[in-house]
């Protein structure tokens, strides 16, 4: 009979303290405590930025009377540019909470605009303060005794000329008048003073050689004929504009620059044809409201009835002139619409 052997039992190995079991995965190192974030307010920095430039400029534009304070509110917007690299700078480190400075910020803007509203007032005063007015004014007062004196010597012109006005863009800065701009002139003909645009075109020529012989630098001229009641005028109109370049061109040339506005009745047209047209319409209507009230009946009906066939529009002019004539009514104006209409003496 066999004996059963008996193990011993093993006894369980114990690992060193501090040391992890095996097959077990290690346990993570500790982090660090994060540390305290920093706040940060944005607009501070930039409304201290902005009280030290304005105190500079208002300070400088004590010694400095004539400091050009609009030129400088042109860098206005530097402000917003600092405002700007004040926020991308806190952005960019972790450590930093932003906070928006409101009450900075508006105080910032106000006082731009404030600024920009004292600058521009005290540039309003400076330029446009009783001296320098009365110096304009007798800037202005020079310049038309010399264009006055210049058109005095034009052949005939107090004869052609009605009206005419003369001005220099100018400025003024810091009370001072800087006459540098162009010089404009503005002469009005009178009303039947030219019955051509050749003789219109010639009188304007006499007043730009005028102007060039007496030294007055005009830079553009404007010229034109006096429109008073053209209620019943029946004729031509013209306009001519030059500057400096053109000035100097012969007659022919400048014939050429001449605008020609054409009225009839009342009415203006851009071409001869235009007003041709509208004064033949105008003219048929009338013959055809007379051949109405003289036979009570319809031109195109009689026409029809006589010939057997539908008039054209000349035919029927004709055929009313024709009978009107015939009738006895061979009044001017009849005799002037069929001339108008048809082209027949």
């Amino acid at each position: 009979m066999m004996e059963s052997k008996e193990h011993p039992a093993t006894a369980p190995q114990t690992q060193p303290a501090g040391e992890a079991p095996t097959g077990s995965a290690p346990e993570p190192a500790p982090q660090p405590a994060p540390g305290p974030t920093k706040v940060r307010r944005v607009g501070t920095f930039s409304l201290g930025i902005m009280l030290v430039a304005v105190g500079t400029i208002l300070l400088a534009s004590i010694f400095l009377p004539n400091l050009d304070l609009v030129g400088i509110l042109k860098f206005a917007p530097v402000i917003l540019v600092a405002l700007g690299i004040e926020v991308l700078l806190y952005a960019a480190r972790p450590d930093v909470k932003i906070k928006y400075d409101g009450v900075s910020i508006l105080l910032a803007v106000l006082l731009m605009l404030a600024c920009g509203a004292s600058g521009v007032f005290s540039w309003f005063v400076q330029s446009y303060n009783p001296e320098s007015i009365s110096s304009h004014r007798a800037a202005a007062r020079e310049l038309e005794e010399r264009a006055e004196q210049v058109l005095d010597t034009v052949p005939n012109a107090r004869a052609a000329i009605r009206d005419y006005s003369i001005y220099q863009d100018s400025y003024v800065e810091f009370g001072q008048v800087l006459d540098t701009g162009d010089i404009s002139l503005y002469v009005t003909m009178n009303f039947g003073a030219q019955a051509t645009a050749e003789e219109f075109t010639r009188d304007c020529k006499a007043i730009v050689d005028a102007c060039r012989a007496g030294g007055l630098e005009v830079d553009s001229y404007q010229f034109d004929v006096w429109q008073g009641s053209l209620d019943q005028y029946e004729g031509e109109l013209w306009e001519l504009s030059l500057d400096r370049w053109c000035a100097g061109a012969d007659e022919a040339t400048l014939r050429n620059r001449v605008v020609t506005t054409y009225y009839y009745d009342g009415n203006s047209f851009d071409t001869a044809e235009g007003a041709l047209n509208f004064k033949q319409e105008r003219r048929a209507q009338q013959l055809y409201n007379l051949y109405i009230n003289t036979f009570d009946s319809d031109p195109d009906i009689d026409f029809e009835e006589k010939y057997g066939d539908s008039p054209t529009e000349e035919q029927r002019n004709d055929f009313m002139s024709r009978r009107l004539t015939q009738y006895g009514v061979s009044t001017a104006e009849t005799a002037q619409s069929r001339t108008e209409i048809t082209g027949e003496e």
